[in-house]
């Protein structure tokens, strides 16, 4: 009897690291590294990366705000290469970003476009991706890509 009360021991023991791991594993896949691309040409800071960053989806993954700090050059040609999905805001016409799409399209990391309604997007933009949010203002498109990414 002490041979079996020892070998359930083990198995409970067994059981729990595989537990622990398995959670880490789904708690992984819940977390997204998201990169946004956007074009220069408008007040980001305020309009994209402030709002992003006091939702609550920057609580559950982690987003990359390529100009944060500034407008220093940020090799995204790298970041591409370990995320799960860029955020492309789409509402004014960028080269660079553009480039960042084909990389992206390239490395197979999905892309969401987001624009805002009235804006006038390229046509090009549906040969990387099919997923496409039109916004109103900033608390539209918050709450869009809140739903968007708790369905994922």
């Amino acid at each position: 009897m002490g041979n079996q009360s020892n070998h359930n021991n083990k198995r409970s023991a067994i059981d729990s690291l595989y537990y622990s791991w398995y959670l880490r594993v789904c708690i992984k896949l819940l977390i997204m590294k998201i990169l946004v691309t956007h074009s220069s040409g408008f007040d980001y800071q305020n309009e994209l990366y402030i709002p992003l960053r006091n939702s609550a989806m920057n609580t559950t993954h982690e987003i990359i705000l390529p100009h944060e700090s500034g407008k220093q050059r940020v090799n995204t040609t790298e970041i591409i290469q370990s995320i799960d999905l860029v955020i492309a805001e789409c509402s004014y016409p960028s080269t660079g970003q553009g480039i960042e799409l084909g990389l992206a399209w390239a490395n197979k990391v999905p892309v969401l476009c987001v624009y805002k309604t009235g804006s006038v997007i390229s046509s090009a933009l549906n040969y990387v991706t099919k997923d496409f949010i039109e916004y109103s203002d900033t608390n539209d498109l918050i709450d869009q890509l809140t739903k968007r990414l708790s369905n994922n």
